[in-house]
């Protein structure tokens, strides 16, 4: 696919007008430059889905095992491709450990911590049956929490050094710390919806009185009222009102976001203002406290005291929003292609022309990892 011999110079990727003067003294700022590279295969596997530790130094992927069988009636053997497998990839020692199998049908999430290589692989659907810890350091030792608890309905990452894990069945809300084994209940589980930030619990509950969903802080502790939002919307089918399902998506630094579960719509809330998006998919940069959500049609941006700002609409099936640097530089799935945007500058340009099935970034060492039907590939930048 990709030939080798080509060579590819520096590229200023903001395409700005420096006008220069005699004798006249010029500073340029926000300069960024992306060096169209080739890209590289990493692993030639049939990869279904991956996911990027928060240091770039591993990836969980999954895969595909091929299995060659009998065939009595061609005499001959044939691959079976209905087999699914876990896969821990290093790219320290460029080696990958297997985890373990997948049943055919079983769809799974892979959430990687947000400051230290444990990972969660659940299944994709609650109640969870899966819920299983990895320690990239030693993958071979797992536990799932799933196996001897009743149904786990959610789970959540604390934003800690340290591994500390979240999860609630329909009795308690626990947490887990996977270093030491040990849990401890955090709370009855009375709630419509949870999440714990920085261990304070933010709460959703009903209104009794208005029959509005009202947004708790710090439940546990001085339990104020954030802020409330209707519960019901108006059905255009039937003209009838029905309760919206609503659950908390996010907290973070006096901004809360819900995301409705029948639609794609999320709520951008702080405790004066409601921003309603018509979104499915969000993600927060690590640079900035910049707040990205997006459809397959539209793409929105939120900062701290500020509006909501369209970014980009197109009717090209937008995949994946991925940061590539504290610059705010992002990288855009599409469905046949992956664009850099610089959105301070509203211009872009091309990565890559293919159908990518997932992608990630290590913006520290500036490498984007992709998947198409040949394998994992990364992408120097």
């Amino acid at each position: 696919m990709y030939t080798a011999g080509y060579r590819y110079d520096w590229q200023n990727g903001l395409l700005k007008e420096i006008e220069v003067k005699n004798k006249q003294t010029n500073y340029i700022k926000e300069i960024t430059l992306i060096k169209k590279n080739k890209p590289q295969i990493l692993l030639s596997e049939k990869v279904k889905k991956m996911a990027l530790s928060y240091d770039g130094r591993f990836i969980i992927y999954q895969k595909q095992k091929r299995r060659v069988s009998a065939d009595v009636t061609r005499h001959d053997s044939v691959e079976s491709n209905n087999s699914q497998e876990i896969w821990l990839w290093e790219n320290d020692s460029q080696k990958s450990t297997f985890l373990f199998p997948l049943n055919n049908a079983e769809q799974i999430t892979i959430a990687w911590a947000k400051k230290n290589n444990y990972a969660i692989i659940a299944d994709s659907f609650y109640p969870h049956a899966r819920l299983t810890i990895i320690n990239a350091a030693n993958p071979t030792k797992q536990v799932n929490l799933a196996k001897n608890n009743p149904a786990i309905k959610k789970f959540q990452w604390e934003n800690s050094s340290e591994p500390q894990l979240y999860y609630a069945t329909a009795q308690n809300i626990f947490l887990y710390s996977p270093t030491t084994e040990k849990h401890q209940i955090v709370a009855k589980n009375n709630y419509l919806d949870w999440r714990m930030e920085n261990g304070q619990l933010w709460t959703m509950q009903m209104d009794s009185t208005t029959k509005q969903y009202a947004v708790i802080k710090d439940t546990l502790g001085f339990n104020s009222r954030f802020n409330e939002f209707d519960s019901t919307d108006i059905n255009l089918a039937t003209g009838q009102a029905e309760k919206e399902d609503w659950q908390i998506a996010e907290a973070r630094q006096g901004v809360v976001l819900l995301k409705n579960n029948k639609k794609p719509e999320m709520i951008l809330l702080t405790n004066t203002a409601k921003h309603r998006i018509a979104a499915e998919k969000f993600l927060i940069s690590k640079y900035n406290n910049w707040w990205l959500l997006w459809s397959p049609w539209e793409l929105w941006t939120y900062s701290a005291e500020e509006q909501p700002y369209l970014l980009n609409r197109s009717g090209e099936h937008l995949q994946e929003v991925i940061p590539m640097d504290k610059y705010n530089t992002l990288a855009l799935s599409w469905e046949n292609k992956i664009t850099a945007s610089f959105p301070y500058y509203l211009v872009s340009h091309d990565l890559l022309n293919e159908k990518i099935q997932d992608a990630a970034a290590d913006t520290t060492n500036k490498i984007l990892y992709f998947i198409n039907k040949e394998g994992i590939w990364k992408l120097n930048y």
